[in-house]
Formats: structure tokens, C-alpha cells, sequence
């Protein structure tokens, strides 16, 4: 609870700097589940109840279970307290492993590209990646497990709203149904909003370094003018798009501050149309109940499919850099169909290279198209 296991981290690095060697391993019970925060506040609303309903004129708890039901209360959010922390702190943990795995297998990529896909590929892209797609891990790991865990916590909400307020708790579930293909709208929008940004940023970035590289050039002619309207151009766009996210977000959370409110205003109303009592018990414990819902499906679960999306988006972009072709090597023991081997010859010591019938392509895509036009004479080097 208070990260006293970092005292001595901090002593070390007073001293001298600090090496990989002396940070400390994630464990494995770090990666703790957080269903007991989670059920932890299921309880707590059913406390709250339980303890209002001492102050009712006709009930029968005694001032000791009144005194036990707010001990256990303040004990359920002191140990809210302490896991919900864990879980964010494991969460960020795992994706942090997930950002470096990812960013070490597209170094290792781009060491091994062929010419040709070292041509389709330009710096901004790979520090985009890098930068920006490989940081969608942060947020989709935050709220990934809320996408199984909502439905199961659905149900318990709304068992222990209807043991309270009767068939009037369904109207809850017709709230939430109602949303959830509105929700899915919103992530599919944002994936591809995702997409043209990431589109429109490489546009921009490949610019800046082709600009920067010719940049003797561009004051030689005096094209400063042309130039810095083209790349004012590519940025609008880009700001376009992430306007149009913006936006989206926007919805997105205003649909989370009502829903609350919303839930609320429905099952109440259908509770009085129904002529259900409405006692503070049952009032306040609904509220809190509610407030679970709101919390864990309509901004953890639908964060989720918010997230989720945009990190499959990234996902893409990541696996059309990874699926360009590497450079292939060649030795005296390969020998492929239709193509005779190269034979290295130490006969004669005043010819390194010799090549026998070669067909070379820059693009080996163009290999079965084009097939006469690349053929090369035997060369003796």
C-alpha cells in the first residue's frame, strides 16, 4: 500500500545510476484479478441498504447489527482501496511487456528488409509505430477483462435489484441493451478513424523527411513557400480526422455521465407505475447498484470496445510492415526450382564471384510476370 519495497531502489540511485540490473522483476501474484475489487462493490451498496434501513420506523435491527453492517462497509472500501490500484499497476505492467515485445520484433524486421520494402517504407512510419500504435496497448489492457466480467456483473445487479424492486429491474436491462449496438457503432467508427490517422500521419512524416533531407535543395530553388503549404495541408487533414475522434469521444462519454441518470430515471418510473413501494432501503441501494453499472459497463466495458478497436487498427498497420519481404541470402548449397545454383569456384584464384544464368529483381513480386527482361549474362568478377 505504500510501495515501501521502493526504499531501497531509491537509496541505490541516490548513490549511483541505475542499471537494467537493478530494477526489479514484475511477479507473477502482481497480475492479481481484480473480481474480489469488484465484488467487493457489489456489497457495498447492499450495506448502504441494510444500514439505512435501521433509521425506518418499523424495523427490527438492533444498534449491534447497525454497528456490524458499518464496520464491514468501511472495511469493503478500505480493501477497494488497496486491489484496485493492484489491478491497474499489473495491467500497465502487462502492457508494458506487450509495447517492448512489440517494438523489439519490428527493430528486428527492419534490420532484415529486403530493398525493396525498405522503399515502401519510410522513417515516420516505423516511428509512428513505434510512438503512437505500439501505445494503444496502455489503454486496451486497462479495461480488457471488463469485457467478460460486465455480463456476469449484469446479472448479479440486476438478481439483487429485483430481489429489492421486483420485475421493474428487466427495464434496467432493456436500458443496457439498447445501447451496447449503438457502443459497437462507436468502435467500428473509431477503428477506422484510427486507420486514417495513422494514414494521413505517415503522409505527413514522410514529407518532413524527404523536406529535411532536401532541404539545400528546397532553399536552392526557393520552394520554402510551395513546401510549407503542401505540409500545411497534410497536417488539416489529419487534424480533420482527429476531430472527427474527438467528436466521437465526446459522445462516447456523455453517453456514460447519463446513463446513470437514465438507468435511474427508468426504474424508478416503472417501479412507481407499477405501485411498487419506494422506501429509502430500496431507493438507495438501486442507486448504488446503478452506479456499478455505470461504471463497469458503460465506461470500463464500452472503453473496452472503444480500445480494442483502435488497437486492432494499430495491429494492422503493425502486420503490413512485418509481412514485407526480407533480404534473402544466397550460398554456394541453395539451389531453388528453375534457378541454377551459384557455385563458388576457388580453381581459379583471379575470379571471386562467379554467377551462371542469374535472374535478379528488384521486386520479387514482378518474378512471374516479367521473367525475360531481368535475365543477366553469365558474369565472371
Amino acid at each position: 500500500m505504500f510501495c515501501r519495497w521502493l526504499n531501497s531502489l531509491f537509496k541505490l540511485g541516490f548513490t549511483r545510476q541505475l542499471k537494467v540490473d537493478d530494477l526489479y522483476d514484475v511477479r507473477p501474484q502482481d497480475e492479481s484479478n481484480h473480481l474480489a475489487d469488484k465484488l467487493e462493490k457489489v456489497i457495498q451498496p447492499y450495506l448502504v441498504g441494510e444500514v439505512i434501513d435501521y433509521f425506518s420506523p418499523d424495523t427490527q435491527m438492533t444498534s449491534q447489527d447497525v454497528y456490524t453492517y458499518a464496520i464491514a462497509l468501511t472495511v469493503t472500501g478500505m480493501i477497494q482501496m488497496c486491489i484496485l490500484p493492484l489491478y491497474f499497476y499489473s495491467m500497465h505492467c502487462v502492457a508494458m511487456q506487450m509495447k517492448a515485445a512489440v517494438g523489439a520484433i519490428i527493430y528486428r524486421k527492419i534490420l532484415k528488409m529486403s530493398s525493396y520494402s525498405l522503399h515502401k517504407t519510410s522513417t515516420g512510419q516505423v516511428v509512428n509505430m513505434l510512438s503512437t500504435d505500439v501505445n494503444t496497448f496502455d489503454y486496451a489492457t486497462e479495461a480488457f477483462h471488463f469485457i467478460w466480467i460486465a455480463p456476469i456483473e449484469i446479472a448479479i445487479v440486476l438478481y439483487l435489484i429485483y430481489r429489492r424492486m421486483g420485475i421493474a429491474a428487466f427495464f434496467t436491462l432493456t436500458v443496457i441493451l439498447s445501447m451496447v449496438p449503438l457502443q459497437f457503432l462507436l468502435g467500428y467508427l473509431f477503428g477506422t478513424l484510427r486507420t486514417r490517422i495513422g494514414s494521413e500521419k505517415d503522409k505527413r512524416t514522410l514529407l518532413m523527411n524527404e523536406v529535411i533531407t532536401g532541404m539545400s535543395i528546397i532553399k536552392m530553388y526557393c520552394w520554402e513557400k510551395p513546401i510549407s503549404h503542401l505540409i500545411t495541408q497534410l497536417r488539416r487533414q489529419e487534424l480533420k480526422q482527429i476531430w472527427h475522434s474527438s467528436v466521437l469521444m465526446s459522445v462516447n462519454k456523455s453517453l456514460f455521465l447519463a446513463s446513470g441518470r437514465l438507468l435511474a430515471l427508468v426504474i424508478f418510473a416503472a417501479a412507481w407505475k407499477m405501485g411498487l413501494p419506494l422506501t429509502a432501503k430500496t431507493v438507495f441501494s438501486s442507486i448504488g447498484w446503478i452506479e456499478i453499472l455505470q461504471l463497469s459497463v458503460f465506461f470500463f466495458l464500452f472503453s473496452a470496445i472503444e480500445k480494442n478497436t483502435q488497437l486492432a487498427a494499430s495491429l494492422k498497420r503493425i502486420q503490413r510492415v512485418l509481412l514485407l519481404d526480407d533480404m534473402h541470402t544466397v550460398d554456394g548449397t541453395r539451389n531453388k526450382a528453375n534457378i541454377g545454383p551459384v557455385r563458388i569456384s576457388e580453381s581459379d584464384s583471379n575470379i571471386a564471384v562467379e554467377i551462371n544464368s542469374m535472374t535478379a529483381f528488384w521486386d520479387s513480386h514482378l518474378q512471374n510476370n516479367k521473367p525475360g527482361n531481368s535475365k543477366a549474362n553469365d558474369v565472371q568478377m
